[in-house]
C-alpha cells in the first residue's frame, strides 16, 4: 500500500505492508521534514521525486538515488528507529546521489556525513538541545568501543576495519569530526562549505580533499591538523 504527499514540488511515496500505515505516515512526515532541513542547509534536492519502501532486510536501511527501504522491523509510529533511519537514508539523497564518492575508498565520505546529517535534521525541527544531543549519543558510542579497542581514524577504506568497529568509528566518531569541524570554524562556515561542496559536485564524484578545500575556503583557514587527527590524511 502507498501513502503519498509532496513538498516543494516533490512528490514523496511511502510503500508499506498491510497494517502498518500510521508508521508509514510517520515516515512521511520524518522524509518531508527531513527534505525541509537539508534544502534550507545544504541545497536543493532536484529530483521530482522520492520513494521510501519497508522491505524485509537485515540492514537498517538502504540507500538508492532516488529511493530507500527502511527494514520492516522498525515500522512502529513511536519507534524512534524508524524517524533516525529514514532521516539517515534521505541524507544520501545529498550525500551519495547527488554528491557521489567512492564508498568503499572513502566510506566516510557519505556515511559520516549523513550521520551528521541527522543530527542537522533534529536541529532544524527541535532546536540546538537536540543536535547537542545527537552529538553526544554519537561520541558515547565511539568512545565506548573504544573503551575496549585501540583509537581509529575515520579515513580509512572499508577494508581497514573489522565488522564491530565499522559503525562506531566511521559513522559515528566520523559524524562527531564534522561536530568538531563546526566548533573550530563556525557552523555558518561548516554549512557554506557544504553547500559549495553540493554546488561543486552535484552529479559528480568527489574525494576528501574536495570536501577539505571546501571546507578552508569557508573557513578561510588551513585544515590539516584536524583532518591528520581524525580522517588520517590531509591535502
Amino acid at each position: 500500500e502507498t501513502v503519498s504527499g509532496t513538498v516543494e514540488d516533490i512528490r514523496i511515496n511511502i510503500h508499506y505492508l498491510p497494517d502498518h500505515r500510521p508508521a508509514a505516515e510517520a515516515a512521511l512526515t520524518f522524509t518531508i521534514d527531513a527534505i525541509n532541513a537539508f534544502t534550507e542547509y545544504y541545497g536543493p534536492y532536484v529530483y521530482n521525486e522520492l520513494d521510501v519502501v519497508e522491505t524485509h532486510t537485515a540492514a537498517g536501511g538502504i540507500e538508492y538515488p532516488g529511493l530507500i527501504v527502511v527494514a520492516s522491523d522498525f515500522w512502529e509510529a513511536d519507534d524512534f528507529f524508524l524517524q533516525v533511519i529514514t532521516v539517515h537514508e534521505v541524507a544520501h539523497q545529498w550525500w551519495y546521489s547527488m554528491v557521489g564518492n567512492d564508498q568503499v575508498t572513502y566510506p566516510w565520505l557519505d556515511e559520516a556525513l549523513t550521520d551528521y546529517s541527522v543530527a542537522q535534521y533534529f536541529r532544524y525541527i527541535n532546536g540546538d538541545e537536540w543536535y547537542e544531543g545527537t552529538i553526544q549519543n554519537f561520541a558515547e558510542q565511539f568512545t565506548n568501543y573504544e573503551e575496549t579497542a585501540p583509537a581509529e581514524q575515520i579515513g580509512e577504506p572499508t577494508s581497514g576495519y573489522t565488522q564491530e568497529a565499522y559503525a562506531p568509528i566511521v559513522y559515528r566518531k566520523g559524524a562527531f569530526f564534522f561536530h568538531i569541524i563546526s566548533e573550530t570554524i563556525g557552523m555558518p562556515a561548516l554549512l557554506e562549505a557544504l553547500q559549495t561542496y553540493l554546488a561543486s559536485y552535484r552529479y559528480g564524484i568527489a574525494t576528501a580533499f574536495d570536501l577539505q578545500t571546501a571546507m578552508e575556503a569557508a573557513a578561510g583557514q588551513e585544515l590539516d591538523e584536524l583532518f591528520l587527527e581524525w580522517v588520517g590524511y590531509s591535502n
